[in-house]
């Protein structure tokens, strides 16, 4: 594997901005393609990397976990860079918005719940987000502006 993500970096040229896309395997081991992406994104400051990679950890961990419970399958994974970072996935797995049913975290219960902190501490995170069921596909979009 190359040390760099490859991607289309236009800003300097048309100030269009970022664009890389990931197709890979639904495999918590994946997730370090997605760790190098996060940390070689051009024009993000180190704390809005750490950000990201909380989120994505928890997306990418939850779509392999859950969404492929008969099988393997595939994410894709894309990342623009402009005014913010969007980050898009889109698997086939089982359907699930996980913008639904998120935790009270005044009511939670830490030492008898188990799930969906991360999910809300995604969301916390995200400056935007937003989830479809386009045909038999899973689309959610993250949004972080640039600090």
């Amino acid at each position: 594997m190359e040390d760099s993500i490859s991607g289309r970096d236009t800003a300097q040229e048309a100030g269009e901005g970022f664009h890389v896309s990931l197709h890979l395997p639904a495999e918590p081991g994946q997730l370090t393609v997605l760790r190098k992406t996060v940390f070689q994104l051009p024009r993000v400051s180190d704390k809005l990397k750490m950000d990201l990679h909380v989120m994505i950890e928890e997306i990418f961990v939850n779509i392999c976990s859950y969404g492929y419970p008969e099988g393997s399958g595939t994410v894709d994974v894309s990342f623009d860079v402009q005014d913010a970072v969007t980050i898009v996935f889109t698997d086939s797995g089982k359907p699930f918005d996980p913008t639904k049913d998120l935790p009270n975290m005044a009511e939670y219960d830490i030492m008898h719940t188990i799930g969906g902190v991360g999910r809300f501490l995604t969301f916390q995170l995200a400056d935007d987000y937003s989830y479809e069921h386009v045909g038999d596909k899973n689309v959610l979009r993250l949004v972080k502006k640039l600090d």
